[in-house]
């Protein structure tokens, strides 16, 4: 029996604490008047832990001229979406104090059993 990688997905559930998910739905809607209206945000509950990025991870992605604050987050919820041309907005990470633009998602697969474990999130912070 070959063993994997170990599976952290304990560890991350362990240290991760409740955010908000803000999800922007891709649907406009229109008023009585027939104006559009963007959509309205839906906020779902989620887990995260969320953490300064390290400096490797700010040269892999090219942040090194990012003026905003950029993090990573571990989380055991496998459905954070990235901003899509021409389609939905990102996903935000909501926490007591601040808001993050979801980045990048990277999925681990990872453990013995080689089902999904977490995901990891590189995000920017969002200016009030």
């Amino acid at each position: 029996m070959a063993l994997g990688p170990p599976n952290l997905s304990s560890t991350v559930a362990r240290f991760a604490v409740p955010v908000t998910k803000r999800r922007f739905p891709v649907a406009s809607t229109r008023n009585a008047e027939g104006y559009k209206v963007p959509p309205a945000a839906v906020d779902t509950p989620s887990r995260a832990h969320v953490f300064d990025a390290p400096a490797a991870t700010i040269e892999r992605f090219k942040l090194g001229q990012e003026r905003r604050r950029v993090v990573e987050a571990h989380s055991p919820d496998p459905d954070w979406r990235t901003a899509v041309k021409g389609g939905p907005k990102a996903d935000r990470i909501v926490t007591d104090t601040e808001q993050f633009e979801v980045f990048h998602v990277a999925r681990w697969n990872e453990g013995p059993v080689g089902k999904r474990s977490w995901v990891v999130i590189v995000a920017i912070k969002v200016e009030a």
